[in-house]
């Protein structure tokens, strides 16, 4: 017999991956659409985070609402270049990720 992890736990595993991908991605832009987070520009950025600096969840369960954190400058507006995962949604009004 075959050991290791399930199948469920690799999924999950996956799907983790595929959401720290995503808020890295989701930095990356909020810090091009702030000139680079360099100085100079005159804007400080944004400094975005989701508390803990890594999640477990299980796939079709509900999670808590990933509600992010600032503490930089003001954020003009939300918004992902790549789609969520299935089953999880993006608040375009405030950054907000909930969902199963």
């Amino acid at each position: 017999m075959r050991s290791g992890k399930s199948a469920a736990s690799r999924l999950s595993f996956a799907w983790f991956r595929v959401l720290l991908l995503f808020l890295s991605v989701m930095w990356l832009g909020v810090q091009a659409a702030c000139g680079g987070g360099g100085g100079g520009g005159g804007i400080a950025p944004p400094s975005i985070s989701y508390g803990a600096g890594a999640y477990t969840f299980t796939q079709n369960a509900v999670i808590p609402p990933l509600t992010p954190i600032n503490g930089g400058g003001a954020v003009a507006s939300w918004s992902i270049s790549q789609s969520l995962p299935p089953g999880l949604s993006f608040n375009g009004s405030n950054g907000v990720i909930s969902g199963t």
